[in-house]
């Protein structure tokens, strides 16, 4: 498990010690705002790369989002004043399972058992997928 002590970078928790860990992980903050009534709120989390995503907004469950774009409304969850975020993303089996040596893993779109026969597309680097993501941004609208 991932715990506060070590303190990963939620960028890419691939590179910053933690490249075959399978499960979610959290990243939380706090921020303050003061809704005005004919605005809408919406969340956007920006380079994300995860199978899927969780926003909670003030300990209540906001989305759970499977497919870009990565972003929802938020407003009837903000409080005004001080608010608690949560962000909980979900990686995959692939930096664990593989195939972590097979150079074209991510443009060949068909592997199979017969993908490993040809040696000469294989390599002794690891090659692992990114789990993370750049920033949060929250920014108000009047459309939706």
């Amino acid at each position: 498990a991932i715990d506060s002590k070590t303190n990963p970078d939620f960028k890419d928790i691939t590179r910053s010690g933690y490249p075959f860990y399978v499960g979610k992980i959290k990243s939380g903050s706090t921020f303050n705002i003061f809704k005005e009534d004919d605005k809408r709120y919406v969340l956007t989390i920006n380079g994300l790369s995860a199978s899927c995503v969780t926003i909670l907004i003030n300990r209540k469950v906001v989305a759970n989002i499977y497919f870009p774009p990565w972003k929802v409304d938020i407003t009837d969850y903000l409080n005004n004043g001080q608010n608690i975020i949560e962000i909980i993303f979900s990686n995959t089996l692939f930096n664990l399972l593989g195939p972590t040596n097979y150079i074209d893993c991510f443009s060949d779109l068909r592997i199979s058992p017969r993908t490993f026969i040809d040696y000469s597309k294989q390599t002794n680097k690891y090659i692992t997928v990114r789990y993370g993501f750049d920033s949060v941004t929250i920014y108000q609208t009047t459309i939706l």
